[in-house]
């Protein structure tokens, strides 16, 4: 029941994120109440200074009503609309609440139809746009056709077909744009849990398989999860003992950032580049971050040097996947 009522918390809570700006079915990346003095230094700066608002930032925006006391900051791109739609995805699998699945498809149209009118574009009405990559089109019009398939399936195949085309997602080692593995992995796994077509999401397993083939030597606990519940494939090894070994040994939570220099270690072994090591340092050996997962293991040098406190997400997340696809037994 505590958990039923959390995630009617949220659900609620995506009514005010999609309405706020005034731009009915756009996720804002962040809202908050204007005079809170913990939020207020961050929004002020966001986006950089506005002259002619002063104490708010360039991308940042009073709420409309009735938020008028509240800010909100724009420039969401794809990993916000990823992650919102992993989470809807989810619930629709696994809550039987008839009260949570309505509101989660009312939600679901509500942002589908703001980005056909937007131009099938993330669009925060404020001047800044994004663009939808097919992969991240087949995944939000997936979840669509799941709560309206006369609404969107039609759609939906479309842009399965044309996003097909490109075959599996590719995995990239270097830490520059390392967190769009994570976005990947998110939105095949989404596809393949969500498809009703047994030859697609046959195709969907096999892309997924593919992805972990190549991030297997990454030491990646989440990729791991996100594959042996998409696929059922709790006969991997591999995948198993990445998930365990990784959150086994996963550090207690620093409450301060501290740099990494590995670059200097004699022997090391590096990549053509130079610039990254060939294999994937352990959990922890690499640098603290928001989501460790979505960050490079193969990095050598991180300076930040400041107060860090993390959410636990790194643990939870494939610790409860885990528990969903049977790595994991209850305490």
């Amino acid at each position: 029941p505590d958990t039923l009522e959390a995630i009617r918390d949220i659900t609620h809570t995506y009514d005010m994120l999609i309405r706020i700006s005034g731009h009915d079915g756009y996720i804002v990346r962040f809202a908050g109440e204007a005079g809170d003095p913990y939020y207020q230094p961050y929004y002020s700066a966001y986006g950089g200074e506005d002259p002619d608002r002063p104490g708010i930032g360039a991308r940042a925006f009073e709420g409309a009503p009735p938020h008028e006391d509240w800010v909100w900051l724009g420039r969401s791109s794809r990993d916000v609309y990823t992650g919102v739609f992993f989470g809807w995805g989810a619930v629709l699998r696994l809550v039987d609440d008839e009260d949570i699945q309505d509101r989660v498809a009312k939600q679901t149209r509500t942002v589908l139809e703001r980005i056909e009118a937007d131009g099938y574009r993330i669009d925060d009405g404020e001047r800044f746009r994004t663009r939808i990559t097919p992969w991240l089109r087949a995944m939000l019009w997936r979840v669509g056709a799941t709560v309206d398939a006369d609404r969107f399936g039609e759609q939906y195949e479309r842009f399965a077909r044309r996003a097909m085309f490109w075959g599996a997602p590719g995995v990239n080692r270097y830490f520059g744009d390392y967190y769009a593995n994570n976005l990947r992995f998110l939105r095949i796994h989404t596809l393949a849990q969500l498809e009703d077509d047994p030859e697609r999401r046959e195709a969907y397993v096999r892309h997924i398989s593919t992805m972990w083939r190549r991030a297997a030597d990454h030491l990646n606990a989440w990729f791991a999860a996100l594959y042996i519940d998409a696929t059922g494939d709790t006969a991997d090894t591999r995948a198993a003992a990445t998930l365990q070994g990784c959150l086994y040994e996963f550090p207690d939570p620093p409450l301060w950032r501290v740099p990494i220099r590995h670059g200097a270690t004699p022997g090391l072994a590096l990549t053509r580049r130079g610039d990254t090591a060939r294999y994937a340092f352990r959990v922890p050996d690499r640098r603290r971050s928001d989501f460790v997962w979505q960050r490079s293991p193969f990095e050598l040098e991180a300076h930040a040097h400041q107060p860090h406190e993390a959410a636990g997400l790194d643990m939870y997340a494939p610790y409860w996947v885990g528990r969903r696809a049977g790595i994991f037994e209850s305490p």
